[in-house]
């Protein structure tokens, strides 16, 4: 839209030498031209580079918070059985089923009383079961025989070393 401006505004340029000296700025009408906002849709590539490199960053920070709350179920009912040892003060036997099922039970004086039990999400793995004893001072020892290969038990940490 072209806009008619009068002689009488400031900035009007009436002469031929006067109209090289104005500006740009002193032209409204060419600026309204020029610098009109366009009508666009859609996204630029640059923009859905953007949001893919954000989800990018968001997945690695999330995936691997997952992945260790899985495996800290296994450990937190572990935990739990140190903590009925330490706070009892004597020995308990920690038992997992083939199933996942697990209880725990002291192992003097009780006539097999079950002092805590849970069903873990997986089964132990290899379809044994499975059974550590726990000590007053919270040291682990896993029962049973010591399969080949497995690396050696750190009674401290109630897991196998690395």
């Amino acid at each position: 839209m072209v806009q008619i401006r009068s002689p009488m505004e400031p900035g009007f340029a009436s002469a031929p030498h006067e109209r090289e000296t104005a500006t740009l700025a002193d032209r409204p009408h060419f600026m309204a031209l020029h610098f009109a906002p366009r009508c666009r849709s859609g996204v630029t590539l640059l923009e859905l580079l953007v949001v893919l490199v954000l989800l990018g960053m968001a997945a690695a920070l999330i995936v691997p918070s997952i992945r260790f709350a899985v495996r800290d179920t296994a450990g937190t009912s572990l935990e739990r059985a140190r903590a009925v040892a330490v706070r009892r003060g004597q020995s308990v036997r920690m038992t997992v089923s083939e199933t996942g099922a697990w209880s725990v039970a002291a192992t003097a004086d009780t006539a097999g009383v079950i002092l805590l039990s849970g069903t873990g999400d997986q089964a132990s793995g290899s379809g044994v079961a499975r059974s550590v004893v726990i000590s007053a001072l919270g040291l682990c020892m896993p029962e049973g025989p010591v399969v080949v290969g497995t690396p050696p038990w750190d009674p401290a940490r109630c897991r196998p070393a690395r």
